[in-house]
Formats: C-alpha cells, structure tokens, sequence
C-alpha cells in the first residue's frame, strides 16, 4: 500500500510540470502558472517550478509578480545548494 501511494506521488510529480511545460509551450500561460504552483506545493524545494512560474509572468509582462517569484526561487536555490553565483 505504501509502495503504491509513493509511486503515485512520483507519477504526479513527474506529470505535473511535464503538462505545466506543455502548457507553457502551447502559450496557455494562466494554465501553466496553476500547475506550476500544484507542483510547488507538492515539492517547495524544487527550483526549476519557480524559474518556470516566472518565465510565465514574464511573458505575460507581470514583472512585479516575475520578480517575487525569481527571488522566491533564489532562496529556494541557496537553501538547497543550487550552484548558481549571485
């Protein structure tokens, strides 16, 4: 049972951003932005949902909530060793 659940969650966690990314493709960035914060709520410590949330924002020219979000996910990235320089 609980080898099932644990699968499940891969599954969703792989999905998730997967459709977010198509969406995204698809320029259906409202959509995109709703699974972005699905897949941030499942796992907070992922970079790369924050840098795609905000690459939404900017494309559809909300810089304030572009901004907020990137530094959401500088600190994302420095409390889990991102190898990034400032």
């Amino acid at each position: 049972d609980e080898v099932f659940w644990l699968a499940f969650e891969f599954l969703v966690m792989w999905i998730l951003p997967n459709k977010a990314n198509a969406l995204y493709n698809a320029k259906k960035y409202q959509e995109a932005l709703a699974l972005y914060d699905q897949a941030i709520a499942k796992d907070p410590s992922n970079i790369n949902f924050y840098n795609n949330k905000a690459a939404c924002y900017l494309t559809l020219k909300d810089y304030n909530a572009c901004v907020e979000v990137s530094m959401k996910g500088l600190e994302v990235g420095e409390a889990n060793h991102a190898p990034f320089d400032k």
